[in-house]
């Protein structure tokens, strides 16, 4: 993460040139709970605390994962990440279904209104 992330947005953000962001920028972590080594996944909170103390820009980190992964949860308060973390969890009543569904009627509603054609559109 260091030779990778750090060090370069750090050598960034030395030059005269560069104009600091107030925006963070975010890297998303998704299924760190596929790691089958629970030791990995626990390092990998230590390389997350060491990445945003250690790097001059504003970044975030959004980890996605599975609640039942004990040893992310019990990482997540062994570390000095505690007090910048934000824990949410979906609940099981969420539907993605209505989400998506309500997205394409809308977007279908907008293209029968609006769309250049929408008269050769069929309501249905």
């Amino acid at each position: 993460m260091k030779e990778i992330l750090v060090d370069p947005l750090n050598d960034i953000a030395s030059q005269p040139q560069f104009h600091r962001v107030s925006v963070p920028f975010l890297i998303i972590i998704d299924g760190l709970d596929e790691c089958s080594d629970s030791k990995i996944r626990c390092h990998m909170f230590e390389i997350f605390d060491d990445l945003l103390r250690s790097c001059c820009f504003p970044l975030e980190i959004l980890l996605a994962s599975r609640q039942e992964v004990v040893d992310i949860l019990n990482s997540f308060s062994s570390t000095s990440l505690f007090s910048r973390t934000h824990h949410l969890a979906l609940s099981d009543k969420y539907v993605p279904e209505d989400d998506i569904r309500t997205f394409l009627e809308h977007l279908f509603h907008s293209i029968h209104t609006f769309h250049a054609l929408r008269r050769h559109i069929p309501s249905s």
